[in-house]
């Protein structure tokens, strides 16, 4: 598994890196923001699903309210640090809970969230961050 944070100078090349990964015949699952990936699918137009090159598109809400300004950066910082580990863990949970032959082994995270590893590290899961710069 993959978390991007959701900035497109990070999102890119982790999504670059998973497709790297995936070539060598390993599953990738991609974590944005429903807000970013809504724009990554969006970009993918010739692709009608959320799957391309073998690595899976998933997303989380970023707990920011429909009717608030993303664009506020502190109280989207706020919300999404509020609400991404308990979004990541259930997203890890219910993936192993539904798939028990391929559970999720790995988990990378970029950098500058790497505040997520603890999430993982509580569910003895390896993990690694990744600096996109």
């Amino acid at each position: 598994m993959v978390v991007a944070p959701p900035a497109q100078g990070h999102v890119r090349p982790l999504l670059k890196l998973s497709h790297q990964i995936a070539s060598q015949g390993i599953k990738v699952t991609f974590v944005n923001t429903e807000i970013i990936h809504a724009k990554v699918v969006a970009a993918m137009s010739d692709s009608k699903n959320e799957e391309i090159g073998g690595v899976t598109l998933v997303s989380v809400p970023d707990g920011v309210e429909q009717e608030d300004d993303r664009k506020d950066i502190f109280k989207f910082t706020e919300c999404f640090q509020r609400t991404m580990p308990g979004n990541l863990k259930d997203l890890i949970q219910r993936t192993n809970d539904s798939n028990e032959d391929e559970p999720i082994r790995f988990v990378l995270v970029g950098a500058t969230i790497g505040w997520l590893l603890d999430v993982v590290q509580d569910l003895v899961i390896k993990q690694a961050a990744f600096w996109t710069g």
